[in-house]
């Protein structure tokens, strides 16, 4: 499918009418949702390798780590059991291994028809840019390269996303814009997903309405961050499942508080027991929850008073244990 979706926008870029007029072209890849499959091509790339594991895949639970508990490898596992058919060979056999073997062996399949697939998105964003240099539009043109959020590839035995934690919450975001944006440039500021369209907007010479609650980052790719730049975030994942509940929560450069509200639909009367806490700093792969620890007592009680004001400056005030199973009441 990575094929055939860049030959179209290949098409369109060499067929396009008033070629002299600027263009938005958005050529979105599917391949990344698994099931995995890549190209025939790629499907021996890393064969003989084996890819390190994540630091904690192979951690016990324990009491310290992140209170939910997820899609596990061993998910995944019973998919590629009972419909190979839907996955790249080889089959994965853990016929004889034990529950730690089989977790291993199911991370190498995992991580290899991934890497696999991303080969064949590489492969076809260079010929996109290709084609830029030959057109003689390189310089001229605005390229992103991003996503619709992060993904677990093993990390605190996971996959999939939908939590906040670091790995499902942070997005790719590339650019290049050669007139403006001085190439090598790493950008620090807390940039959201709402903010895209406002950027692109920018570009494009366009208002931008007052409805919308992201902000342009142009200045920030300058290295010109206005000086009221947001200096944390909201995230808040409403639908529900019991491995993945429903939970909101604000980063800041160092911290991150998380409050799963959805473990109390669940039966959880603790409301302790539903929040996580994790200094970025000392513990960026976030292996132990400092929520109960009373040396950030003051941080986490300032951290509660920013994410009630951010739940205000969203307009997410309702309370969610009473509004609806999967979203909340307007």
């Amino acid at each position: 499918s990575t094929d055939i979706i860049t030959g179209q926008a290949l098409k369109w870029l060499d067929e396009r009418k008033a070629s002299d007029k600027p263009f938005c072209l958005m050529c979105h890849f599917k391949a990344v949702h698994e099931p995995f499959y890549p190209a025939d091509r790629n499907l021996k790339l890393y064969a003989n390798q084996d890819i390190p594991l994540p630091i904690d895949l192979m951690a016990p639970k324990s009491p310290k780590a992140t209170v939910i508990g997820g899609w596990p490898l061993e998910t995944l596992q019973q998919r590629y059991l009972q419909k190979p058919e839907r996955y790249a060979p080889p089959k994965l056999d853990v016929s004889g291994m034990s529950p730690a073997e089989a977790r291993k062996a199911t991370y190498q399949k995992f991580i290899k028809d991934y890497l696999r697939t991303v080969a064949g998105i590489d492969e076809n964003i260079g010929k996109l840019l290709k084609h830029l240099d030959n057109s003689g539009q390189a310089d001229n043109t605005i390229v992103i390269y991003t996503s619709d959020q992060g993904y677990f590839l093993g990390e605190h035995n996971l996959f999939d996303k939908r939590l906040m934690l670091e790995e499902s919450l942070r997005m790719p975001f590339v650019i290049r814009y050669p007139g403006e944006i001085k190439g090598g440039t790493v950008v620090d500021d807390i940039v959201l997903n709402i903010d895209f369209a406002e950027l692109m907007l920018d570009y494009a010479s366009a208002d931008i309405p007052p409805t919308m609650q992201g902000r342009s980052f142009r200045p920030n790719l300058q290295g010109k961050t206005p000086a009221d730049w947001r200096k944390s975030m909201y995230y808040h994942y409403w639908s529900h499942q019991k491995p993945r509940p429903s939970h909101y929560g604000i980063r800041t450069d160092r911290y991150k508080l998380i409050f799963y509200y959805g473990l109390m639909r669940d039966g959880q009367t603790n409301p302790n027991a539903c929040w996580e806490f994790y200094d970025l700093q000392k513990d960026p792969s976030e292996l132990t929850n400092q929520h109960g620890n009373p040396e950030y007592k003051a941080v986490i009680s300032a951290l509660e008073k920013q994410l009630v004001e951010l739940r205000k400056e969203f307009k997410d005030t309702t309370n969610p244990l009473k509004a609806g199973k999967n979203r909340p009441r307007k």
